[in-house]
Parts: C-alpha cells; structure tokens; sequence
C-alpha cells in the first residue's frame, strides 16, 4: 500500500512544516508495511511569493529581513532533507502532471492538516479547486486528516465554488477536521458526512530528548542563562497592535529579571533573537526551558502545551472578519483553556499586561502544568482515535 499526503508542507512557517511531519511519522506507525510519504506538490506563485517576500525586505533595509532569509534558508534545508517526500517534485499553478502522478502512484490520500480547505480570491491565494480538494479526474480513495476551513468567509464566495466544494467533500471516505467552524461547515453542507473533531498531528509527535539537549545547547551558545528565568516570545513586531504589546512585555519582564527570547517569528523586543537559528523540531522542543510564553500562533500555543509550559496565546482586532472565532479560541475552548487566550479587539495594551500577569501568576501555583499534561495526553488519545478509523478505512488495501 502507498500512502500519500497533500498539505502545506514547504511553507517557511515552523508549524506548518511540523504537522506534515507529524502526520507522515503518526501514518507510518500505523501502517509500518506500507509507503508513507509527502507529495511533494508546491504551487509555484506560493514559491515566487515567498521569495518575492523576502526581497522586498532587503531592498526596504529592514531590520527583520537578515532574520527572514536566515529562516527561509533553515526551513528549506529541513523540508528538503528530513521530510519524507516523494521522488518527484512537482513546481505548478495547475494539476494536469499532480493528478497524472497521483493516479499513477497511491492508493490513498490523506488531505492536511492546516488550512488547506481555505477559499479566498486574493492575489497570491491557491485557486479553488486545489489539489486539498482532490478534484477529480484525481482517482484515488481520500481522507482528510485534521483539514481546516479557517477564516472561510462563506458570504464573499463566489457564486458556484460552495455547491462545488461540497460536491468535491462528498468523494471523501473519512473526514477530520480540526476546528469547529470547519465541522459546522461540513456537517451543514454534506449532512451524512463520516465527519469527526480532532486535534492537530503536531499531538502525535514524539518529543525527543536528543533534540531537547541541542535546543538547549543553543541557547547556552545565544548566551541564554537556564539557571534564570525565560520568557519566550513567539509575537510578530509588524503589526501595530503586537508591537505595541511586545514593548510592554519586554519592558515588564524584563523588570522582573526574565531574559525574553523571540522564536519563530522576528520580533526586535527580546534579549535574544534565536528566530533563525532554530530548525522546525528544534523549535518545537525548546518551549520546555521557557518558565511562560507568550503568542499569537496557533503551533507556538501546541507547543506550550505539549511542553507542559504556561502561557497566553493573543489574537490581533482585524485577524478575523464577522462571527469568526478563530483557530486558537476554538482549540483553546475545547480544552477548557480561554483564560489563556486573550483578543487585542477587547483589551487595551495595559488591561491585556495586567491579564498576561494574572495567568504568569496562576501557573506560580503549580496546577496549570498538571492541567497542560492531562490535556496534552488527551489531545493525543483523541488524534490516535481518529487514526484508528483510517486503520479501519484502508484495512485490506
């Protein structure tokens, strides 16, 4: 049997490149025999924007762009030679040579996770429909794995691709996906649905502690002191909103005797700027020498709670349009965990310190690890039941 999976695999976002990882790792665990790889599909305006990107960067002489080029350099390397990807690259903006050698080479798909079912119309967006929705003449049984819809704005889709996305989930024989509003979608939409919730991959990946002792030797090597306390800052400074609020942390924290660490995205309000330096399992394992952490991506908030480290995830006024809640509340609701969660739209930059304290000073009482382990297990249990109905799916191939 050959398995193959379709996600956001090349993107050069930490998390994004985890999940696929993740998924791959967790699939093939749970069909040792079989053949489980990426197909490796990259739209190529995806490729060119990215690059264009960073360029623009440089040529702007901002002060992140080192950092940029820095991290695209170290998140290419990872993709390109840990991921287990197929043969063939295939570098396109249609699926006549995807569809050829997909039909060609698997039994099965397995669409995600991220948010590979997103529609919108922008510029630089991945057209509907996308190899996530497995078109047709695409030939092979399908499965969606942790798929998401996130920030979907349903209202602005044009008229003709919501009766076309429904027709395409209806060719799908197993259907999970990671947030409410896509289960909201899907099960008004295509009622009879083999539809579950489920958590992120990233649940599912094996922590080890090889990759804990280079994290750490890397921020002895930045001069990070683990004898005191880190924060570690997981907050983009180009939004106005997040800038704002990560001169207050640093300042405040900072006051307190922590040394303030900025991973994954740069951020100029730290003492140390590991953004660059760390590759994406690396980052994943450093969370665990941060005493809290403070952020506004959705793996970053994964992340602490796998590492059983306090935190506060933030999310920005104009991220999300309408009634949208956003990928972070629903996980973070689902769990029990909204006091972690804070919205800038109701907070200002002060009122939002005084609550990131209030959490800083929960977790001081020991009970917010307990809570994050339980529920990093849970999480775990969840993910390994819905790959138990894929066992099932696919028994016999």
């Amino acid at each position: 049997m050959k398995i193959g999976i379709v996600t956001y695999h090349h993107v050069i976002n930490d998390g994004a490149v985890l999940q696929a990882y993740a998924q791959q790792q967790a699939l093939q665990r749970l069909f040792p025999d079989a053949t489980v790889e990426i197909i490796d599909f990259r739209y190529k305006m995806i490729e060119k924007r990215e690059r264009f990107d960073i360029l623009k960067d440089v040529l702007k002489f901002r002060k992140s762009a080192f950092f940029k080029l820095r991290k695209y350099i170290t998140v290419r390397n990872f993709v390109n030679r840990k991921l287990p990807l197929s043969k063939r690259r295939i570098v396109a903006d249609d699926l006549q040579e995807a569809t050829a050698f997909i039909n060609q080479h698997y039994d099965a798909v397995v669409v995600g996770s991220d948010e590979v079912w997103k529609i919108d119309y922008k510029k630089f967006s991945r057209p509907f429909p996308n190899i996530y929705w497995l078109p047709q003449p695409i030939n092979v049984i399908r499965i969606a794995s942790a798929a998401t819809a996130n920030t979907l704005n349903l209202s602005a889709l044009k008229e003709g691709d919501r009766s076309k996305a429904v027709e395409l989930l209806r060719d799908f024989r197993l259907i999970g996906v990671r947030d409410r509003f896509t289960y909201d979608f899907v099960k008004t939409n295509v009622p009879d649905a083999p539809l579950s919730l489920m958590p992120d991959p990233t649940f599912a990946l094996t922590m080890e502690e090889s990759i804990y002792a280079t994290a750490k030797q890397k921020l002895e090597a930045a001069g990070v002191d683990l004898k005191k306390p880190i924060l570690g800052l997981s907050l983009s400074s180009n939004i106005k909103e997040l800038k704002e609020l990560s001169a207050k942390v640093f300042s405040t924290f900072d006051a307190m005797g922590y040394q303030v660490v900025s991973i994954g995205q740069y951020n100029e309000y730290c003492h140390v700027n590991l953004t660059a330096q760390l590759d994406p399992l690396e980052w994943a394992h450093v969370y665990r020498f941060f005493q809290f952490c403070i952020t506004d991506r959705f793996h970053s908030t994964i992340f602490s709670i796998r590492n059983h480290v306090n935190f506060v995830s933030v999310d920005f006024s104009n991220r999300y349009k309408e009634d949208v809640t956003g990928k972070i509340y629903d996980l973070l609701g689902r769990i029990a965990m909204l006091n972690h969660h804070l919205n800038l739209k109701n907070f200002s930059i002060d009122e939002a310190m005084t609550r990131i304290q209030a959490v800083l000073a929960e977790g001081s009482i020991g009970q917010v690890s307990k809570t994050l382990q339980r529920v990093d297990q849970q999480l775990a249990d969840d993910y390994d039941a819905f790959l138990q109905k894929v066992k099932s799916e696919l028994k016999g191939l």
